[in-house]
């Protein structure tokens, strides 16, 4: 099929969609749906056929487009011989499986999501007028239609809830318990607000988590009660905006190895000035054993990051720290090992860690944190070491979290069916 995309002004067609113009979000849902082709119906706009141009690269989507102005369409579309025609509008995106079945089901004429067309098989007969009325009967179709369910498509009525919608789709496998049920709800939230902002980067949030690392090291450092609680409760927020920079780089294809290293630094330095604030604050508030237990963790956290920065240099030469999880991951598919895989991914995760410290701290409990970091640390110098051989046998790159594995394109979805 050749899907034809109707704008309705350049305006709707350039508006900002997550990060992404209205048009290219489209125009990837049909990607992924196995279209190699699609037309979009609007008078010469070059900057706009370039900005989709470098969006669509940037998702990794090969599709040809052509941009035809409305009242040359039909000639356009007829010279060309296109007979089997789908016309999309500009106000919502059908998603791939959707589309994937309705070009699979020739039978049927209209295609609807939650009661609402967002697409129909039209000919170049019914696109020869431009305007909206044009635009409707284009949109009306003939024939039986194909009901979907509302969430098998975005409306972009209003930007928030599109960002929203298309910013849930980006959390990742080695989500924790803590992470998928606390932090996410609440970093998806702040990550489709900032998509609506323009120029939003996602290296402009990773250096916002080292802002909140900043703040959380500062406090923990001057001691007393109130600079050790607010210290805890300052880890657990840079545990949430932690997710952020991932989340925009995955909604806007910007995932790259050298964001995932720049994240994986800031997360390991949060976790280290944790580690060492909270020493120098016990020292300062306590002088005893507590300070002597958080040097104690923070120089086996430290040999722990030194051995696994060496066995990522020397094995799979990846940019983030998530290849050890990726390891075990592999490695313990049984029922009992993957059990124990998935138990030790949500508890021994930063999310959860971070959110145990801040309700500690809040208890007053923070004088042990340190023991119980020591304890950690001590366990995960025994994972690293069991885990050597496995990242040292791995090819370059072969251990990589599923955002990086297509090159740095972002979340990948393969083809449903090729129309």
């Amino acid at each position: 099929m050749t899907p034809v995309i109707l704008p309705a002004s350049l305006q709707e067609a350039r508006r900002p969609i997550a990060g992404l113009t209205a048009v290219s979000r489209i125009l990837i849902e049909l990607s992924r749906a196995g279209c190699r082709r699609a037309v979009v119906a609007l008078d010469a706009a070059p900057a706009l056929a370039s900005r989709v141009e470098e969006e669509l690269a940037r998702a990794g989507r090969d599709i040809a487009v052509s941009w035809t102005a409305p009242d040359l369409l039909a000639a356009a579309l007829h010279e060309r011989g296109d007979e089997d025609l789908v016309a999309l509008g500009c106000t919502a995106m059908p998603r791939a499986p959707l589309l994937a079945r309705f070009a699979a089901d020739p039978a049927s004429g209209v295609l609807r999501a939650g009661g609402r067309t967002v697409a129909a098989r039209t000919t170049p007969q019914r696109l020869a007028p431009h305007g909206r009325e044009a635009r409707r009967a284009a949109l009306a179709g003939d024939g039986p239609a194909l009901e979907g369910d509302a969430g098998e498509a975005v409306a972009f009525d209003h930007a928030g809830r599109a960002a929203l919608a298309i910013v849930a789709e980006t959390g990742k496998s080695s989500d924790g318990w803590v992470s998928r049920h606390l932090n996410r709800p609440v970093s998806r939230r702040i990550s489709a607000w900032l998509l609506q902002l323009a120029d939003v980067r996602p290296s402009h949030l990773t250096a916002l988590g080292a802002a909140a690392a900043a703040a959380m090291f500062a406090s923990l450092s001057l001691g007393g009660r109130a600079g050790l609680v607010l210290g805890c409760v300052l880890l657990h927020v840079a545990s949430v905006l932690d997710g952020l920079d991932g989340e925009v780089a995955r909604a806007t294809y910007r995932s790259s190895a050298a964001g995932a290293l720049a994240d994986t630094v800031v997360d390991m330095a949060t976790n280290l000035l944790f580690v060492l604030g909270l020493t120098i604050g016990l020292y300062r508030t306590h002088d005893g054993a507590d300070a002597l237990a958080g040097a104690v963790g923070l120089a086996l956290w430290t040999t722990g990051v030194l051995m696994l920065a060496v066995l990522i240099r020397l094995g799979p030469r990846g940019g983030s720290f998530d290849v050890l999880k990726i390891a075990y991951a592999r490695n313990m598919t049984g029922p009992v090992s993957g059990a124990l895989a998935a138990l030790a991914r949500n508890v021994l995760g930063r999310d959860f860690f971070a959110l145990a410290f801040a309700v500690m701290g809040l208890a007053g409990l923070y004088w042990a944190i340190p023991w119980i970091v020591a304890a950690a640390a001590g366990f995960w110098l025994v994972l690293i070491a069991a885990a050597a051989p496995t990242l040292l046998s791995a090819r370059p790159g072969g251990l990589q979290p599923e955002h990086l594995a297509n090159g740095g394109r972002g979340l990948e979805v393969q083809p449903v069916v090729e129309p």
